[in-house]
């Protein structure tokens, strides 16, 4: 059984000798593509060769087709045929349509043609939207306003240049320093610390204050402070402790600490972080951070007083930031803990018995401010022209009463310390700042055996100012204080006559009748009785009487029974 079918892969299919020029014994090539472009070929119009089946054995009969029925496609070497001149295939819906008058038909072709890039659409020009034109508006007004907010601000920060506040360490003592078990550090350091804000156009508002203390690069202590405000060009003083309870230290730094609380100075590195604010107005205020550390060097407990302070980079942890210091042996202090009670009874039992009467008070017009003249001890009178009222600057004034060489010498300290503020921050210590700064640095010398108690009284930017401080660190504010020996006296003429708006001449007039009076019944008391007024212009000594002229004035006798009284005591 035979069978025929069509070849398909035209490679396959045998042209007859005719169809290619050069006879049959001829190698025929394609023409060149240059010289002879064609289109694409067309199918030859002779017969065409059917193949036989596995099982034929007969020749191959030609089948007559139709010509141009099928396409045959290029031979290798031919070129592809331009575009122009293949055939259109068009769909069936194509087809169906009636042809354009005029126009050119295509005729139906197996033939693709590749698809044609459809022309570019330009969208018709469209009004911008309501939504955009008002986002756009918006945007470049927001704009607008950050530039010259900007520019505002820039010229505001140009125009003041504020300065950064900074402070500085007035005193700082080392209460107490030892190591229990060999590594467990128990301290406690007294600072007092002095902020000063070197702006005169804005105050600064301290909202978070931190000190650290660092024995080399091991924290010990911490210590948070309130916020405070420092007003424009002023200074502000606040005091703190640091306490160390049971902080583990190294070895090493344990054996550097022991050699240190042996010989001294105790060296010490505190760290402070502060929020800072500055208000330039109810509109204008920025706020910053503000970091700073210093290296303290202090004297061994319990009289570890300030040597001084230097500000570091860093914290080091080596024996180089020795350098510099002295190391030089104090003398031997007794192993104790309570220092404040360490032979209390012994300094009762040698101390001495003191005298003197001392008084101030406010008024409209000022600080009326008097005192005696007497120095004694018991019933031994050393002196009777001592000045008690000590100028500290043509402001403020201060009193004496207690031992005469420690209030000389403080009151002189002070008046140093206040000289030095001035000359720094080019304005006067307030009152109240310079009461704080004895107040501090009486504190460190608690149950040392100090006999002060004194007054400070002056006039500054808030007006009159009156301040208690005594040897233990106490300090009073009030509007009459009268200190000594004789002041229960002086109470009771001072609390009888006072009225605050007395005038100058009235207040004086007070003042040395209750001096008087004192010195009167006080043995210890006595002298001249010195007045001074304190007012917007500074100080100023009204009168130095002595108080045996006074007798006679306030206790006018008549002749008659003073010579009786004379009689009668030369009877006796």
């Amino acid at each position: 059984m035979s069978h025929h079918h069509y070849e398909t892969n035209p490679h396959f299919v045998q042209f007859s000798q005719d169809h290619h020029p050069g006879g049959p014994s001829s190698s025929w090539t394609a023409p060149d593509h240059h010289q002879d472009p064609r289109t694409h070929p067309v199918a030859p119009t002779g017969p065409k060769i059917k193949t036989r089946g596995r099982h034929q054995t007969e020749p191959p009969e030609p089948i007559h087709e139709p010509p141009s029925s099928r396409p045959l496609p290029l031979r290798p070497e031919e070129p592809l045929p331009p575009r122009s001149g293949r055939p259109l295939l068009l769909s069936p819906e194509d087809q169906q349509r009636p042809p354009h008058h005029g126009g050119y038909k295509p005729e139906p072709s197996t033939w693709w043609t590749a698809q044609t890039r459809p022309a570019s659409h330009q969208p018709g020009s469209k009004r911008t939207e309501p939504m955009k034109l008002s986002a756009t508006v918006c945007c470049a007004i927001l704009l607008i306003i950050l530039i010259l907010s900007g520019l505002i601000l820039l010229l505001v920060h140009l125009s003041n240049r504020p300065n950064s506040p900074y402070f500085d360490i007035s005193a700082a003592t080392l209460n107490t320093a030892n190591l229990d078990m060999g590594y467990s550090l128990n301290g406690d350091l007294a600072v007092v610390v002095n902020f000063t804000n070197p702006s005169k156009k804005s105050n600064v508002d301290f909202s978070y204050v931190m000190f650290e203390l660092f024995f080399y690069n091991t924290l010990i202590a911490t210590e948070h402070i309130e916020p405070f405000i420092v007003p424009k060009g002023m200074s502000m003083f606040t005091s703190f402790h640091l306490v160390s309870s049971q902080v583990p230290i190294e070895m090493t730094q344990s054996q550097e600490l022991q050699l240190q609380l042996g010989n001294g100075p105790v060296l010490l590195n505190l760290r402070g972080t502060f929020h800072a604010r500055s208000d330039l107005g109810s509109f204008m205020r920025y706020s910053y951070w503000l970091h700073t550390r210093c290296s303290i060097s202090l004297n061994s407990p319990p009289s570890g007083g300030f040597e001084t302070s230097m500000p570091t980079i860093g914290f080091g942890s080596s024996n180089d930031m020795l350098d510099g210091f002295s190391t030089v042996p104090s003398f031997d202090l007794p192993r104790t803990t309570d220092f404040d009670g360490f032979q209390k009874e012994a300094v009762q039992m040698v101390k001495p018995a003191r005298g003197t009467t001392t008084l101030a008070f406010i008024f409209k017009e000022g600080v009326m401010v008097a005192a005696d003249s007497r120095a004694s001890m018991g019933g031994y009178i050393s002196s009777q022209s001592v000045k008690k009222i000590i100028e500290i600057n043509p402001y403020m004034l201060g009193t004496m009463a207690g031992g005469a060489a420690d209030c000389q010498f403080w009151h002189r300290n002070l008046g140093i310390k206040c000289r030095l503020h001035e000359l720094a921050n080019k304005r006067r210590i307030s009152v109240s700042g310079a009461s704080k700064l004895l107040a501090n640095m009486l504190y460190s010398y608690r149950g040392m055996g100090l006999s002060v108690g004194t007054m400070i009284a002056g006039w500054d930017e808030t007006g009159p100012g009156l301040y208690y401080v005594d040897n233990e660190g106490g300090r009073l504010k009030g509007d009459r204080f009268s200190v000594g020996s004789g002041s229960p006296y002086a109470y009771g003429v001072l609390d009888s006559g006072y009225k605050f708006d007395m005038s100058v001449e009235e207040a004086s007039e007070l003042a040395r009748r209750s001096i008087y009076h004192a010195t009167f019944r006080d043995g210890a008391s006595g002298g001249v009785a010195s007045v001074y007024h304190v007012g917007p212009n500074g100080w100023k000594k009204l009168s130095g009487d002595d108080v045996g002229e006074l007798h006679y004035h306030y206790y006018p006798v008549p002749p008659a029974i003073a010579e009786q009284v004379m009689e009668e005591a030369a009877a006796e």
